[in-house]
């Protein structure tokens, strides 16, 4: 199954659409996803990897913050996440191994300020984890 990041009810940041430093594996073995699949670290490169998505917002507001991606056991359980607002940043540890609270894709992390335009951004990275780490998409 693949659900469409084009929804004109949320903003959404493809994998495809990400500022990359690694993640290169790509797949489409788990489901549900964005798009047409997902990429992830191979789990390898540990400390090296990261995934910006740097949403374009139509306006100044708080924003639900929520990251994609498909459960499976083999997946991180530590996955260093920053997500740069409009007062500063927040990091946060997600746990890839637990399934999505929303259509069992989406997990929610917060809610935040956020200005107009590209001035914010969700970056997952890969150091210190064990076991695979994913990235596909950012609402």
């Amino acid at each position: 199954m693949q659900l469409d990041a084009a929804r004109a009810d949320r903003i959404v940041v493809d994998d495809d659409a990400a500022q990359l430093k690694g993640f290169r594996s790509s797949s489409g073995a788990n489901s549900p996803f964005v798009g047409h699949g997902y990429l992830h670290d191979a789990n390898t490169d540990k400390g090296e990897q990261t995934a910006r998505f740097t949403p374009e917002l139509p306006k100044d507001g708080r924003y639900t913050v929520a990251i994609a991606y498909p459960v499976n056991a083999n997946r991180a359980s530590n996955v260093p996440v920053t997500i740069r607002h409009a007062d500063g940043e927040t990091k946060i540890v997600l746990d890839q191994k637990k399934k999505p609270a929303v259509d069992g894709l989406l997990q929610p992390v917060g809610t935040f300020r956020f200005t107009k335009g590209k001035a914010g951004y969700v970056e997952i990275a890969n150091a210190g984890t064990e076991g695979y780490v994913v990235i596909d998409a950012v609402q």
